[in-house]
Order: structure tokens, then sequence, then C-alpha cells
């Protein structure tokens, strides 16, 4: 099974892994868009605020650039999940 998990809080990712053994974890939306281009994903997990912004949806930093770039671009991906504090 193919996880891949953003978030830019080191100590939620662990925590993930810890669950998940065989994700990747990645902290920035350009990491994402690498690996959604590289592989198929059976789940995709995305942090909606990153680099300490909050309610960031048109910064290039926020989950909602990998959003828009999936959109666009339409990766195969099974499931998406976005969490945020928010």
């Amino acid at each position: 099974m193919n996880v891949l998990f953003l978030d830019d809080k080191p100590a939620r990712a662990k925590t993930f892994r810890s669950l998940v053994p065989s994700a990747i974890t990645v902290e920035t939306a350009k990491a994402t868009i690498v690996n959604l281009i590289e592989a198929d994903w059976d789940y995709v997990y995305l942090d909606h605020d990153l680099g300490g912004e909050e309610m960031a949806a048109s910064d290039s930093l926020s989950g909602m650039e990998v959003v828009r770039w999936i959109v666009v671009n339409k990766p195969i991906i099974g499931t998406i999940v976005v969490h945020s504090l928010n």
C-alpha cells in the first residue's frame, strides 16, 4: 500500500509513521508534488496549513497548492484526506 503523508510538524509525521511504517512523509507542498509525480498512491494525507501559516488557502506553502496541482494534473490517488487544526 502506497501512503503519502504531508505535514510540517515532525512529531506528527513520526506518530503517523508509527501507525503506518511504510508511509512516505514529507514536509512541503513541493516535496508532495514531486512524490505525486513519481508514483501512484493509495492514500494521500495533506496538512492544509504549512510553514506556521494559518488559513493559507491562497499561499503556495499550503496544502491547497497540492490540491490545485492534483486538480490540474489528475494523478492516480485512491483516497485523499485533508487534515488541519483549523
